[in-house]
């Protein structure tokens, strides 16, 4: 009976280390975010928010769905098997990117009528670091759409499947945007970073995304914190 006691208290002291350890992580992330500032003329170069809600001069047709949007990044992606490296054994899936293209700029307008530009950099496609959380729609199909400027020398590989992914902003929609703040051609830019720890951001919301990391990645790693203190004090304190 000692023996499972004493396997079960290592077992929940290394949860509650791991725990520890990345609450304390979480928790400066959730802190480099929350204290981001706020855009300023006199921060060209540094990173920054903005939060406004969307305007376009121009509506956009979206390439999956067909309705009118203020913004969206469309990509297609195929899939394929792959056989793993040696020692590993079997297959995996693999995608490669075909095709992408997005409407490129588009204009925010804050509480205080201060307009800013937002440029999504995609060539030759989208920063690994960017995070987009906004209106996202996927169709996966066993077929390539025709009509899209193809690279040849991709299409030769045999492709299993494909999916059609397109990322949209509807006109008015509030957003939040991080990114690295530039000043070009007479106005202000909000661009990708190219960095992991300070990535360009663009969410639908009132800063939506800290909300979340605080309730998931911290609030609910404190409180399995709690549990795992009152197991251990049950257990040697009952």
């Amino acid at each position: 009976m000692e023996e499972l006691v004493w396997i079960v208290t290592i077992i929940v002291v290394v949860s509650l280390i791991g725990n520890l350890l990345a609450i304390v992580k979480n928790y400066k992330t959730y802190q480099r975010f929350k204290h981001t500032p706020y855009f300023n003329e006199a921060l060209v170069g540094c990173y920054v928010k903005f939060r406004g809600k969307v305007i376009s001069p121009e509506l956009h047709q979206c390439p999956l769905s067909r309705k009118e949007v203020a913004f969206y990044h469309f990509y297609i992606l195929g899939y394929r098997k792959h056989k793993r490296k040696k020692p590993q054994k079997g297959t995996h899936e693999v995608s490669t990117a075909l095709y992408s293209q997005t409407t490129g700029l588009f204009e925010l307008l804050d509480t205080h009528n201060r307009k800013i530009a937002v440029s999504l950099d995609t060539s030759p496609r989208v920063d690994s670091n960017t995070i987009l959380t906004i209106q996202s729609d996927t169709l996966p199909s066993t077929t390539l759409l025709e009509g899209y400027p193809y690279k040849q020398d991709k299409l030769t590989k045999s492709f299993e499947r494909y999916e059609y992914t397109a990322y949209t902003l509807k006109q008015h929609t509030l957003v939040t945007v991080y990114g690295r703040l530039i000043h070009k051609e007479n106005r202000y830019l909000l661009t990708n970073t190219y960095h992991p720890t300070l990535p360009f951001k663009i969410e639908v919301g009132d800063q939506l995304s800290e909300k979340i990391f605080w309730n998931t990645q911290i609030k609910n790693k404190i409180l399995y914190l709690v549990a795992s203190l009152l197991a251990l004090w049950f257990i040697y304190g009952a």
